[in-house]
């Protein structure tokens, strides 16, 4: 899988302000994004990258939590959240598919099964 590592998040991932935008942000698939990367790809690798950078924050105080999301996972998670193009890549669509896994974003074993059905197809070749 071609997984960004890189430790920094993509300046060029975030929403862009826009005046012309009705909410003052462009929506996330006219995010720029440096070469030919998969833009959803580049935008699940920011968000993957913040939830690490929020977990090695101290948790001392929950009252600074909003500002820690803000800090880190939030705004690419309003990308992802406001996507609407399709994935353009096989890696994309897992890395979309294990983030639905992993975070529990489906509810019951039918889901998560048929999940793990689309992952190993996708993995083994089927697409």
């Amino acid at each position: 899988m071609n997984i960004n590592t890189d430790t920094s998040i993509p300046p060029k991932v975030l929403p862009i302000p826009a005046k012309s935008a009705p909410n003052g942000k462009w929506p996330a698939e006219e995010a720029l994004i440096p070469g030919n990367a998969d833009p959803l790809l580049v935008a699940i690798d920011a968000y993957k990258l913040g939830c690490a950078h929020f977990c090695k924050l101290s948790d001392d105080d929950p009252e600074d939590e909003e500002a820690a999301i803000a800090a880190t996972y939030g705004p690419p998670m309003e990308v992802l959240e406001e996507w609407t193009c399709p994935a353009r890549s096989r890696e994309a669509i897992i890395a979309a598919l294990e983030i639905l896994k992993d975070e529990h974003l489906v509810l019951d074993g039918l889901g998560t099964a048929l999940l793990d059905a689309c992952l190993l197809g996708i993995k083994e070749g089927a697409l």
